[in-house]
């Protein structure tokens, strides 16, 4: 009897752990999902201004600024350009600059990128990654400069920008990469002019498109092997190639790609988040885009299911690409099934197109900078202003 009895407990507090287990997991999986919906409504609140009333984001509204922070925000802002840039001209300025006026909610923001030559007294201080390293990295010249890091490469040419050391050194990372500071898109209101979002009949009918496959690049070397890829997709079907492939001659990509039923839209490498002008080129032209790139492109980047040709070497090879493309050329319904997305509205779309939408249309790269700086200017002074009282 005693062994029965002892028997049962044991069942019994077997049980119960098992129990205050499965709860304990329950509750582990309701905060990070708590912690998920935060950050997402981070994202979101951050768009939010610039995000077309189709697509269906419902951010909190901002917080009323505080009366410090618009006296801090009404400071001019000088970012001194350090290393060799991709912001254009050191003259941007936002009181000049035609484009809407830089904004931080009511407060206009004003902010010139310079040489330099002001980077004693600069409140940021600029460095292109491809062209810096972790050791010339400049001193900060007083306690509230900051430091700013940019690159629209891949990491793949690029590694110091998967570095950690490098997130350690900067107060601004701006990439593709959505978990970047300051994220700045290969897609932005270029093709987004009359926000359409290529939602328009290509420029150029099926009927009268040729049959071939349009290829312009002149990056031979590309790291993931996409010249290799064209190479023998040419041996099953035409391509009209410009650069690496074909003529030498310049043209214009976007004209050459309308007339052409397909055409190639692969990255130098395959790299997650890095997706660029490529994809965005083809759509404008109206051909159907055979992508090689990202990982996270289906998910994150991919307007329709067959707006695009995905190639992937692990489960496709050119000659089996080939003989899809000859069975979508060769039948004009096929065709147009791919074509059929560029009818639909946006908020039809999958979200992630419609999230790579909204961030195309916020400010323009530059005043997201200068606003970024002018946020984290305010803090270090907050910070500063804190210490000395204590």
């Amino acid at each position: 009897m005693r062994v029965v009895t002892t028997f049962i407990l044991a069942a019994f507090l077997v049980f119960t752990a098992f129990v205050l287990l499965q709860l304990s997991h329950l509750i582990a999986n309701e905060n990070s999902n708590v912690k998920l919906i935060r950050t997402d409504s981070s994202v979101l609140r951050s768009v939010s201004r610039a995000i077309s009333p189709s697509i269906k984001l419902s951010p909190r509204p901002p917080p009323a600024l505080l009366e410090e922070q618009v006296k801090s925000y009404k400071k001019p802002i000088v970012i001194s350009i350090v290393t060799g840039h991709y912001l254009g001209n050191f003259g941007y300025n936002t009181e000049t600059d035609p484009r809407p006026p830089c904004m931080i909610q009511d407060v206009r923001v004003n902010c010139s990128l310079e040489g330099p030559q002001r980077r004693e007294t600069a409140d940021a201080l600029w460095y292109h990654i491809p062209h810096m390293s972790l050791a010339g990295l400049q001193p900060r010249y007083h306690p509230n400069q900051l430091r700013v890091a940019m690159s629209m490469e891949s990491a793949a040419y690029y590694p110091l920008m998967e570095n950690p050391d490098l997130r350690k050194e900067v107060d601004i990372l701006s990439t593709y990469k959505y978990t970047a500071d300051n994220v700045n898109h290969y897609y932005d209101r270029n093709f987004d002019e009359d926000e359409k979002n290529f939602l328009t009949p290509p420029k150029v009918p099926t009927a009268q498109k040729k049959n071939v496959v349009a290829y312009m690049n002149r990056n031979c070397g590309a790291k993931n092997g996409r010249n290799d890829v064209v190479k023998e997709l040419s041996k099953y079907i035409t391509i009209d190639g410009y650069g690496c492939i074909g003529s030498s001659n310049r043209v214009d990509k976007v004209e050459v790609f309308s007339k052409a039923k397909f055409c190639i839209a692969m990255e130098n490498s395959n790299v997650e988040w890095y997706v660029t002008e490529k994809i965005y080129q083809a759509f404008q032209a109206g051909c159907l885009p055979i992508y090689m790139g990202a990982p996270n492109f289906e998910k994150d980047f991919l307007p329709h299911p067959k707006a695009v040709i995905l190639y992937k070497p692990e489960s496709m090879n050119p000659k089996m690409l080939a003989e899809k493309l000859h069975q979508i050329a060769n039948n004009d319904t096929l065709y147009e099934e791919h074509m059929a997305w560029r009818k639909m509205q946006l908020h039809e779309l999958l979200p992630g197109f419609q999230r790579v939408v909204a961030f195309g249309r916020r400010p323009n790269p530059e005043c997201r900078l200068c606003m970024k700086v002018a946020e984290l200017r305010y803090l270090k002074e907050k910070n500063a202003t804190l210490k000395s009282s204590n």
